[in-house]
């Protein structure tokens, strides 16, 4: 087998070049470039709404009703999102914020609070 220059421009290519390159073809292709380069998304600002909605079902229900309590429930499951998922971007470290003014005001000794300003301090670092 004689040895050829393989140039970019050249069709002329080497088995040993073309079996080395496969691998490298093959992952590329399997991962779209969307994958590769996406950037990150955060929820945050979603699970915000959908908390400010459910808890705005919840206000118009009978309190003692079972309705009230799976709003409640579900609210619920929205908050420990917003507050204990790490925020990626600057919008999810606003939502987190903004929920933070607007619900923890007269509660900062739970929990969930005290993971949300973690998580922000966290994000605002790196």
């Amino acid at each position: 087998m004689t040895k050829e220059r393989v140039c970019a421009n050249s069709r002329a290519m080497s088995r040993r070049t073309l079996l080395t390159a496969l691998p490298v073809a093959g992952a590329s292709l399997a991962m779209p470039s969307t994958v590769l380069s996406a950037q990150p998304v955060d929820r945050h600002a979603m699970w915000h709404a959908q908390f400010n909605h459910v808890r705005d079902l919840w206000a118009v229900q009978d309190q003692d009703s079972q309705e009230a309590e799976t709003l409640w429930a579900i609210g619920d499951q929205y908050e420990k999102l917003i507050c204990k998922t790490v925020a990626q971007t600057k919008e999810g470290l606003r939502a987190q914020m903004e929920f933070l003014v607007e619900h923890g005001q007269e509660f900062w000794g739970m929990d969930v609070h005290k993971s949300l300003a973690q998580n922000v301090l966290r994000g605002l670092s790196e």
